[in-house]
């Protein structure tokens, strides 16, 4: 790549950038909502929350041949626990924790694994 082709990505991704809010530009992982005007944000540590699902504990090795759908049917589970959870307590977005970080927003790492439980029985 040379220096103009350099330059006119870069110009691309500032303008870009330009165009979206603060927190849209920074936020990587919405689990749930909207960032903007957000008014009852919740924050979930994925990390912690997946490993309560059964399906974490049934992952093969990475190259074995079900390793994918059972990966695909964990994380089904866990999104769909969020957004149960968000839905029943009324919150408008869902984050990563600290991506972005927004004033006010509760963990509900919790009552998310309490949902995967009561969803995967």
């Amino acid at each position: 790549m040379d220096r103009r082709d350099f330059m006119k990505y870069g110009i691309v991704a500032v303008v870009g950038a330009a165009f979206m809010s603060p927190l849209e530009a920074m936020a990587d992982t919405v689990y749930f909502g909207k960032v903007k005007d957000a008014e009852k944000p919740a924050y979930v540590v994925y990390d912690t929350i997946k490993t309560s699902s059964k399906y974490h504990s049934q992952l093969p090795e990475k190259n074995h041949p079900d390793y994918n759908k059972i990966l695909a049917k964990r994380d089904d589970s866990v999104n769909e626990a969020i957004r149960d959870v968000a839905k029943e307590k009324g919150y408008d977005v869902v984050v990563e924790k600290e991506d972005p970080k927004i004033n006010g927003y509760l963990d509900i790492n919790p009552t998310v694994i309490e949902k995967i439980k009561e969803n995967e029985k």
